[in-house]
């Protein structure tokens, strides 16, 4: 038993130190994609996939969204004075008029009515706003997503000064806690579908917009369109609307510290290799071995799903996952260690005998 252990240690010593030094990234498809789009599948977005697919839809209560696309802007202003006459609780309009019109003045005196209300856009790249600047005392949220680039997975959303963290303190009319209070939020997609309206279906739905948070913005505009882990091409506002439900329902991500990572890997390797190295002295050594890889494979995809639909737990097993594989490997080479010690070691004292015998036959043969 001692002996035992002191051989699970060292052997998951080493495998920890191989798995930090030449693996660490294996978690991530960053060793194998070009750069900028290191990011683009993560073990964790197995389980937004699977949410995303049931069958069972959940239809956001608290959220509409309204179609702004191929409008002009007076078009626009006709459609945001009916939403306003709706009496929604915020509207987020989610479009960025970066330059001047002549027919500006309806669309602004429209803005104007929608007062305290109104949520408007902001990005670091814009530094003026034509028809915004123009309505003093205006709410304004950041719409930039927390990416390198600008096509690489979209999972989380700024918790603060963004788009829908500001709608969302319009919406209740005071401050909302986001997740762990972290500068950066992880969105749960879960199965969320927004009701969704064309402009002309305005005037019939109104009451639909009564006391609802509004947004209204392109959904079709290529530029603005980002992957997720449930969709390849989700325009930026179905993307705020996530975010926005999620802060408004309190339906928070909790994504556990690396460190707690490394330590269930730690844990889970040096129990692999204390069985291995128990198992590699049965006669169903490799039977029991390949049985508890299938095992532990079906126990991390269900425990990491139980605790992602259970509990709003994002628990990335990749490295721990990794750690496992690379334990069992390691338990194969050591246990082949003494064997090739041994062949070393009969060889070299086969060819010492071969050599004796060779040069006392030279000895008899010479006269």
């Amino acid at each position: 038993m001692k002996r035992r252990l002191i051989e699970s240690l060292v052997v998951m010593v080493l495998t920890s130190l191989f798995v930090t030094w030449a693996i660490r990234d294996w978690s991530t498809t960053s060793a194998y994609m070009p750069e900028g789009r290191e990011s683009d599948f993560r073990l964790t977005d197995l389980y937004a996939l699977v949410g995303n697919a049931s069958t069972e839809r959940h239809l956001d209560t608290e959220v509409v969204v309204v179609g702004l696309d191929n409008l002009s802007r007076d078009e626009i202003a006709d459609a945001l004075e009916l939403i306003g006459a709706a009496d929604p609780r915020a509207v987020g309009l989610d479009v960025i008029f970066s330059h001047p019109e002549a027919n500006d003045s309806r669309l602004v005196e429209v803005l104007r009515e929608l007062g305290t209300k109104l949520v408007a856009p902001t990005t670091s790249t814009i530094s003026s706003y034509p028809v915004y600047d123009s309505i003093p005392g205006l709410v304004t949220g950041s719409v930039e997503l927390p990416v390198a680039t600008n096509r690489a997975t979209v999972r989380d959303y700024y918790a603060k000064g963004s788009f829908p963290a500001r709608l969302a303190e319009t919406f209740t009319g005071s401050q909302t806690r986001q997740g762990s209070g972290a500068d950066v939020v992880p969105i749960y997609w879960g199965a969320t579908e927004f009701r969704t309206l064309d402009p002309s279906e305005l005037e019939d739905n109104l009451d639909l917009l009564e006391g609802k948070a509004v947004i209204a913005g392109m959904l079709g505009d290529y530029p603005d369109m980002h992957p997720t882990p449930v969709d390849d091409n989700m325009p930026g506002t179905l993307i705020h609307a996530h975010a926005l439900s999620n802060i408004l329902s309190g339906n928070h991500l909790t994504v556990p510290p690396k460190w707690v990572e490394y330590l269930v890997g730690i844990v889970m390797g040096w129990s692999v290799i204390f069985f291995y190295l128990w198992a590699s002295r049965t006669p169903l050594g490799n039977f029991m071995m390949r049985t508890l890889q299938i095992l532990l494979l079906a126990l991390i995809v269900a425990s990491g799903m139980w605790m992602y639909f259970r509990y709003n737990i994002c628990f990335d097993f990749a490295w721990p996952l990794m750690l496992v594989g690379v334990s069992i490997i390691a338990g194969d080479v050591w246990s082949v260690v003494p064997v090739t010690a041994r062949w070393l070691a009969s060889r070299s004292v086969f060819i010492k005998t071969k050599q004796l015998l060779k040069n006392k036959l030279h000895k008899t043969q010479t006269p």
